[in-house]
């Protein structure tokens, strides 16, 4: 988690992945931790891709909840033609 990402929003979607895959044991939550980490760096890189620039840099992916952010994470996913539900 970079200092300008938002911890709330990363808790959130982990929440939605154990709530959808309902994991059972450790090896099973582990799995959906690493799925929740590879979903989250791709917003990453998304909105790297995306060239958001600013003063906050590339990596604002907040829905818009700070007054500094750039753009809104609904935005990066128009914008990148993203269309899953996270």
């Amino acid at each position: 988690m970079l200092a300008r990402e938002d911890a709330t929003e990363y808790r959130d979607l982990l929440g939605a992945l154990v709530e959808e895959h309902q994991p059972a044991g450790a090896t099973e939550a582990h799995l959906v931790e690493e799925l929740a980490a590879i979903i989250w760096r791709k917003r990453r890189v998304l909105a790297a891709a995306i060239g958001l620039g600013g003063s906050n840099g590339p990596l604002c992916l907040s829905r818009a909840t700070s007054s500094k952010c750039v753009i809104g994470l609904s935005r990066i996913r128009t914008e990148a033609g993203f269309r899953d539900q996270f």
